[in-house]
């Protein structure tokens, strides 16, 4: 089962029929958050994308760009590559394929739904670095730098994984409590307050997730 926490999905993408198209099923599914950009250079390099989709057209600086792109690799997350012919247009230009899903137009969208989920189930199991402690999201647990192994509740893991998704961000109490607890805007409660207290114990480091005027936030 995936983390409540929405993993973030980037669409990069010039075709507005094909955005409009993805963006409607995106929205049904409600698996994923996601953004579109037209090209991979007009990425914020702060977005930290979980997953990104990107649609090729028969293009020589499409082919420059993508295949420029996965040499240096800015952000280490799965590809996804719509396109025709790609295993000619993409394969023989680009050594290492790593990480890379080709996957050919026309295709169905189930499939390319089953591929995104897939990404995004593996990515739960990756590690990720606040500090000097590893965090395994999907193990829902902590190392710290005393390879000393602290066990997270579901709640905590939550609250970590969104503000790492978050990370140098200041993130309301509002969103959190939606987020995490789905409660609406309104609701008055001392939840969050409680987690944050033990998470913060077992980080054992109170500048990581900072209390700041507005929320809070993970610096990383």
């Amino acid at each position: 089962m995936m983390n409540k926490v929405l993993k973030k999905v980037l669409l990069v993408s010039s075709d507005d029929l094909l955005n409009k198209a993805l963006i409607e099923q995106f929205e049904l599914v409600k698996l994923f958050s996601f953004k579109v950009s037209q090209t991979l250079k007009s990425i914020n390099e702060l977005c930290k994308p979980d997953l990104i989709i990107y649609n090729y057209t028969l293009n020589e600086n499409q082919t420059l760009e993508i295949t420029d792109w996965i040499k240096r690799r800015p952000f280490d997350c799965k590809l996804i590559i719509l396109g025709a012919d790609l295993k000619t247009q993409i394969k023989t230009n680009i050594e290492n394929l790593e990480n890379c899903i080709l996957i050919e137009k026309p295709f169905i969208y189930d499939f390319l739904e089953k591929a995104i989920v897939e990404c995004l189930k593996e990515s739960l199991s990756q590690v990720l670095y606040v500090d000097d402690i590893k965090f395994f999201p999907n193990q829902k647990i902590i190392v710290n730098a005393y390879n000393k192994e602290i066990r997270l509740t579901e709640k905590e893991t939550e609250i970590l994984l969104f503000l790492y998704d978050s990370a140098n961000q200041i993130v309301s109490k509002e969103t959190l409590l939606n987020k995490v607890w789905g409660y609406s805007e309104g609701v008055t409660t001392h939840t969050l307050e409680t987690h944050l207290y033990h998470l913060r114990k077992k980080l054992d480091d109170d500048k990581i997730i900072s209390t700041e005027k507005g929320g809070y936030c993970m610096s990383i």
